[in-house]
């Protein structure tokens, strides 16, 4: 897999939508599949429930649209030794 650079302008976090549309997977596809799995990151700053938000890590989402899960999986792993959430 050929090593990704930061962006300095690029966004922490996304939408499930946007998200959906950066991977090239429909959006029913990443919330009842992706996302339950444990695939990504989820954020839910203000809780569980309807009307509520929920983002994904930017950088997770370029990862699974590059190398899938286990893009992923490396970022995520890389994230762990440097000690923060990404």
């Amino acid at each position: 897999m050929a090593k990704m650079t930061a962006d300095p302008f690029a966004p922490i976090r996304v939408k499930p939508r946007e998200a959906a549309r950066m991977a090239c997977v429909s959006v029913n596809y990443l919330r009842n599949k992706l996302m339950p799995q444990g695939i990504f990151t989820v954020l839910r700053p203000y809780g569980y429930g309807p009307g509520k938000p929920t983002y994904l890590l930017y950088e997770e989402v370029v990862a699974y649209a590059l190398g899938g899960q286990q893009g992923v999986r490396d970022v995520q792993k890389r994230a762990k030794r440097k000690g923060g959430t990404s």
